[in-house]
């Protein structure tokens, strides 16, 4: 195997960072060619219209651009930005935790189990 011999496998290493570097790059590139086809989309709305407005559509796409701002500072800055080892991220829906109340208190039937949230 190549990355096995010291020479191929720093090689590799290196071309690898800057890869990943060019992957991070486009990522930006990708979500800001979105954002731009949308605010394009949206200045040619006629008066009025519903495409004008800001919707589903921008709200994923910032999301996603902002996403990606925090794997980038994630990947430079593990320090700040990274999860330490061992360390769980842990995601609460207050609707979830509502609900769940709710059943608890027998004031909402328990078929609303089928009910869930994939934020």
């Amino acid at each position: 195997m190549l990355i096995n011999h010291d020479e191929y496998s720093k090689a590799i290493e290196e071309i690898r960072e800057k890869a990943a570097d060019s992957h991070a790059e486009m990522g930006f590139q990708i979500f800001e060619n979105l954002a731009n086809e949308r605010k394009l989309e949206r200045d040619q709305a006629e008066e009025g219209s519903r495409t004008k407005d800001l919707n589903q559509v921008d709200v994923a796409i910032a999301r996603e651009k902002a996403s990606q701002h925090r794997f980038v500072a994630q990947a430079w800055n593990q320090s700040r930005y990274g999860t330490k080892a061992g360390q769980t991220e842990v995601t609460i829906s207050l609707g979830d935790m509502h609900l769940d109340a709710l059943r608890k208190m027998k004031t909402i039937p328990d078929a609303t189990k089928v009910i869930e949230n994939d934020d």
